[in-house]
């Protein structure tokens, strides 16, 4: 494709996956930093609105984890192949990943430099070339389901997969406070309709006679009316949502953040043992050897799958080697 000077643009799109709180976000966001002309695409930013996540039918919670309705597929599919003709990020695309936790692990700065100017090197070589072309590295962040929507897995030019033991993960998981998610949201409509209640409050004193015999004093008698006005909802806060295109309203949901800056998640009890942990192991086991997710090698259902174990490394040689992988393809 070309940009609108003519230049030749590749997209270079890279699946980061693996199991929640496995270092995902970390990784790319490191990347990110290293790489020129690089974004972040947040799997997240392209899970259903609320009232849409389905309910698991044991346990009767919504799932957010369930491999076929977490994610609107067709909407990122649609979105990658966009980023993939333009090179770039559409313009009225919104991420709320800025709102969820992100603990700070840092890698070393002679590590980071050292990739910064090997890119840079690559970056001016590719653009100074006969066909003069510049790389954009499109980083996908949060894959969560790596091997479950084979048109994903096609749309991507790298596979990275972090793989971090179950107790770990279930630590991590429960020390988080929550999940911001997009949802379709295009606003919300902050107003109440209502009724007006008025009230008229005036104050004013009475001097009337009283028989000395029974006051020797001039008797004032206080009068008031009140004049006040309050507001008494008629009808529920109503949002606006798009859905496959169409725009409705739906009832605001209480003690759940639906707003411009998307919903936060909270998981109920047990949901890691009865939802998360139980979803990532489906939604992986076509990947793996005798579908052993947690010990088994990767088979030949996502090639090129690069696995990270990084329990047993830290996280500076973990980008270390998710840039030797991205140079070769550069």
């Amino acid at each position: 494709m070309t940009g609108k000077s003519q230049q030749k643009v590749k997209v270079v799109f890279v699946g980061i996956g693996g199991a929640t709180c496995s270092g995902k976000t970390t990784l790319a966001k490191h990347l990110r930093r290293i790489l020129p002309d690089s974004v972040i695409i947040h799997q997240d930013d392209f899970a259903p609105p609320q009232e849409l996540v389905p309910v698991h039918p044991e346990y009767n919670v919504q799932d957010w984890d369930a491999p076929a309705g977490a994610i609107s597929w067709d909407r990122l599919i649609g979105f990658l192949r966009r980023v993939k003709e333009t090179g770039e990020i559409p313009p009225g695309h919104r991420s709320h990943d800025h709102l969820n936790e992100q603990k700070d692990v840092p890698i070393p700065e002679d590590l980071r430099d050292r990739w910064v100017a090997e890119f840079q090197r690559i970056k001016e070589e590719r653009e100074a070339g006969e066909e003069g072309t510049k790389i954009v590295w499109a980083l996908i962040a949060e894959i969560g389901q790596f091997d479950r929507h084979q048109d994903v897995i096609a749309e991507l030019d790298v596979r990275i997969m972090l793989r971090v033991p179950h107790d770990i993960l279930k630590k991590r998981r429960h020390e988080r406070h929550g999940y911001h998610t997009a949802g379709e949201m295009i606003h919300a409509d902050l107003t109440c309709l209502t009724r007006v209640d008025f009230y008229l409050h005036i104050s004013f004193f009475y001097r009337f006679s009283v028989p000395q015999w029974i006051c020797p004093v001039p008797v004032y008698l206080w009068l008031g009316l009140r004049i006040t006005a309050h507001n008494s909802p008629l009808h529920p806060l109503l949002t606006k949502r798009r859905i496959n295109g169409h725009s409705f309203s739906v009832p605001f949901m209480p003690g759940v953040q639906s707003d411009p800056e998307g919903t936060l998640w909270r998981d109920p009890p047990h949901y890691w043992e009865q939802i998360v942990w139980p979803a990532y192991l489906e939604a992986h086991r076509d990947a793996f050897v005798n579908g052993d997710v947690e010990c088994g090698a990767p088979n030949d259902k996502v090639e090129g799958l690069v696995l990270l174990e990084t329990l047993s490394m830290t996280m500076g040689e973990a980008v270390d080697r998710s840039c030797r992988v991205l140079s070769e393809v550069a």
